[in-house]
């Protein structure tokens, strides 16, 4: 892969910054550096992360186009850790909302949102619908969400 670098002096007339910023972008992980090499401290910056700075300044400076490109043919692009639509499928933290909606009960699925991962684990799905006829059904996780909520000071027990 061949990456395209650039020195402090064009970063800095690129995003119209000072190098002080450029330092503090590069400590923050916003923009990569590396050293040249040689008796010199001098370094060269990642240009596919200054690309990314110019397009952010861009979007503040226009806010409606922004919002514009947030969509694509009417489904919303915004990344997001709790959803995607996937080929007009919606997913919930990679599951399928539908099979949610079929095969969970909602505390399990507010639970999933919530990223409450012990939860999760600890309560499995519901049985298929094939098999709810003869499997019981199983206990919601509500109780374990309150007694976790409870520990840590966030609501009093009743």
């Amino acid at each position: 892969m061949n990456t395209h670098y650039l020195t402090a002096d064009e970063v800095t007339t690129a995003l119209g910054i000072s190098k002080g910023t450029l330092y503090s972008y590069v400590s923050r992980g916003l923009i990569r550096s590396e050293e040249i090499g040689g008796k010199t401290r001098a370094k060269r910056y990642n240009g596919a992360d200054v690309q990314k700075l110019q397009q952010r300044q861009a979007q503040r400076k226009n806010p409606i186009q922004s919002a514009a490109t947030a969509l694509f043919f009417g489904d919303p692009v915004l990344e997001s850790a709790i959803t995607l639509i996937h080929e007009g499928e919606l997913y919930y933290r990679g599951h399928n909302a539908l099979q949610l909606a079929r095969e969970c009960h909602f505390e399990q699925v507010a639970a999933l949102l919530w990223d409450d991962t012990a939860v999760e684990a600890a309560m499995p799905l519901l049985p298929s619908p094939e098999n709810r006829q003869t499997s019981p059904l199983l206990a919601p996780p509500i109780a374990a969400t309150v007694r976790r909520l409870v520990a840590q000071g966030q609501i009093a027990e009743a």
